[in-house]
């Protein structure tokens, strides 16, 4: 987690299940009360399905793949880079991506390396006869090569500390399992049927370059740009249900460089905090979060609540002068917000 603050938090929970006990309907003057309505439903796909696309799986250098992910039927909502060079772009169901560099050595592939080994040793016992005759002959000669060769890897491996990943892009569709993926890249196209991707079995194309796999997807509800946790439920008589969450937003990243040179006041966290989001499920669709608190917070596990007058009540810990206090809020739907 982004901060330690796990005895605190239990404390806090309990004090917070007090207050609710305390307090257990609304009354004039408590906490801050906020009847503005909400933003447009979060449209949900009816057939939402997850593919990992990956590209340059035997890429021995950085290779750019270039492309576009087509259906027969359906439509892509959203392609997320899971894996790639820092300049791979994605747009719409386009991508140009490149595979990433990692620092060490590149681990080995079991299946190759069986594939490998067993032709190897169906070639051993004729391979062994002419090896023994060759080193009988010139022993000094194969004792320089082998030499040469171990030190020509070793300045190898020097040169290039380093190994390559293959690219991974995470594709989410609403689409029938019937219908039929194409992904066309600069380096050849390939096609599958979604039915067949989503079996739990990573497909294989282009001569081992790409593959598939695929799942039935679940539905995000909250923002890429935002580290979302300590999520909370409660249902209404009416049957709506409200979800608060504590969403985090990181600071600037860390520049090593500055570091390195003294700046060590790069260290100091600057623009990052919490800030405690609620959103509701009419039983049809659940719409847009809108801000329970401010931002940049230091916020502890929100309890959620709601009364019989359906009034939405939420408990928090927050520290105050280097003490955890409990917040509260509620929140009243309006007109707008009770559609």
């Amino acid at each position: 987690m982004k901060r330690l603050r796990v005895a605190s938090g239990v404390l806090a929970s309990l004090v917070a299940g007090f207050v609710l006990l305390v307090i257990p309907k609304p009354q004039a003057g408590v906490g801050h009360e906020d009847a503005a309505a909400p933003a447009a439903a979060i449209k949900l796909p009816e057939r939402p399905v997850e593919l990992l696309i990956e590209l340059g799986i035997e890429d021995e250098e950085q290779v750019r793949w270039k492309g576009e992910l087509k259906l027969s039927e359906g439509r892509v909502l959203s392609l997320e880079l899971v894996q790639g060079s820092r300049d791979s772009k994605l747009d719409g169901s386009a991508f140009d991506v490149r595979t990433a560099r990692r620092p060490g050595k590149a681990p080995a592939r079991r299946k190759q390396g069986a594939k490998a080994q067993t032709k190897a040793g169906a070639k051993q016992p004729k391979a062994g006869a002419k090896a023994k005759k060759q080193q009988a002959a010139q022993p000094k000669k194969a004792a320089r090569k082998a030499a040469q060769a171990k030190k020509q890897a070793a300045g190898a491996a020097a040169e290039k500390p380093f190994h390559l990943v293959p690219a991974r892009i995470r594709a989410t569709l609403d689409a029938p399992l019937s219908a039929k993926a194409e992904v066309v890249t600069s380096h050849g196209s390939f096609s599958f049927a979604l039915e067949d991707a989503t079996q739990g079995k990573p497909q294989t194309f282009l001569d081992g370059q790409a593959a598939v796999s695929g799942e039935l997807a679940a539905v995000r509800l909250t923002a890429a740009k935002t580290e979302d946790d300590f999520p909370v439920m409660a249902q209404g008589s009416d049957g709506t249900v409200w979800l608060a969450y504590v969403a985090y937003t990181a600071g600037p990243p860390i520049l090593m460089d500055r570091i390195l040179q003294g700046g060590f006041e790069a260290l100091e966290p600057k623009g990052n905090g919490d800030q405690i989001r609620l959103m509701r499920f009419d039983g049809k669709q659940w719409h847009a979060p809108i801000n329970a608190t401010e931002g940049n917070l230091d916020l502890w596990r929100p309890t959620i609540s709601v009364d019989g007058q359906g009034v939405v009540w939420l408990v928090w810990a927050q520290p105050v002068d280097g003490n955890w206090e409990i917040f509260s809020r509620r929140y009243t739907p309006g007109d707008g917000a009770a559609a």
